[in-house]
């Protein structure tokens, strides 16, 4: 597993506009995108946020996204997570990381010869997905992603009901503090 710095950082750029595009992408040695986010939860009342996909109607999921070439692991996750939900904080373990797997069918250029397929042939690993437990310190009015998307602070419980049409991001809730 990735070690977790969990100093505060200073250094990050909290920029006011997402960063796009794939050029400093970090892809593994399968070919997989290598995704950086965080599970940002507060301490003092016990809740956990989740924001909305933008893909999927009705489906919260936690901030995540793209590790980037000229950033560590963990500034990407606290980078995609002030993009998506508008919060800061510090990073206090390393929940797991989890794979993503695609239907090969809908992604005809994949190269079966170095990606990882899965037994039946169907599907393909298209990301792996480093998820943090982050105690949040600072929450925003304002934030890049602020109008693509909801936030919602909940309970450990409500969480569970709300997070279940997407598997590994109520395996990363059930891994959480908030789950003890």
């Amino acid at each position: 597993m990735t070690e977790v710095d969990s100093s505060v950082k200073e250094d990050i750029k909290y920029l006011p506009k997402a960063r796009s595009g794939r050029e400093k992408q970090v892809y593994n040695d399968v070919g997989a995108r290598e995704i950086a986010g965080c599970v940002p939860v507060d301490p003092k009342t016990g809740k956990v946020l989740l924001i909305s996909s933008r893909k999927r109607k009705d489906c919260w999921v936690f901030p995540k996204g793209g590790w980037e070439n000229d950033e560590t692991i963990t500034d990407a996750a606290m980078r995609e997570t002030w993009e998506e939900a508008g919060v800061k904080g510090e990073i206090t373990k390393l929940l797991g990381k989890f794979k993503q797997y695609k239907k090969l069918k809908k992604h005809p250029k994949v190269n079966v010869d170095t990606a990882e397929i899965t037994d039946d042939g169907k599907k393909y690993l298209h990301s792996e997905i480093l998820l943090y437990e982050m105690n949040v310190t600072e929450i925003a009015e304002d934030w890049p992603e602020k109008d693509e998307r909801e936030r919602r602070w909940v309970n450990y419980e409500d969480a569970k009901a709300l997070v279940k049409k997407t598997a590994y991001v109520d395996e990363a809730l059930e891994l959480c503090s908030l789950a003890h």
